[in-house]
């Protein structure tokens, strides 16, 4: 049975991409001081019908949550819940994966090799109803 080799175009920045969270993982990474601390390994998969439909996007963040308007997992995890979260709730893994949401994408460098970039989630809306993929 013969396979065709398509071409993997690249996701579009600037523009919001619906999408649902496939996974989402806690990492503990040592410290150079012995310790370790803890990440969290987001992986998104585009819902949107067209070139880009079942394509993974990934992200990491920090894994602690706080009230800050500028702490990402919560913000991130708030537009998938489409509601804010109190002082003193509990969240886990199950709560959020499969949740519809938009997102964009950006690019980065390989670190080990310029020549290559990655795509990963700059950012996580609410989902909105009635596209599938809009400019932003």
């Amino acid at each position: 049975m013969p396979f065709q080799i398509r071409h993997e175009a690249d996701l579009p920045v600037n523009t919001l991409l619906r999408a649902k969270l496939k996974d989402l993982t806690i990492r503990e990474i040592p410290k150079r001081d012995g310790g370790t601390f803890e990440k969290l390994n987001w992986v998104f998969e585009i819902t949107a019908q067209g070139d880009f439909f079942g394509k993974t996007v990934r992200a990491e963040t920090s894994a602690d949550f706080s009230d800050s308007q500028y702490n990402q997992p919560r913000a991130w995890s708030e537009a998938l819940l489409q509601r804010q979260l109190g002082a003193g709730q509990m969240l886990g893994e199950s709560d959020l994966i499969g949740l519809p949401c938009d997102i964009t994408v950006r690019y980065e460098d390989d670190r080990k090799d310029p020549s290559k970039k990655w795509a990963r989630v700059d950012d996580v809306y609410e989902a909105t109803d009635g596209f599938d993929a809009a400019p932003f």
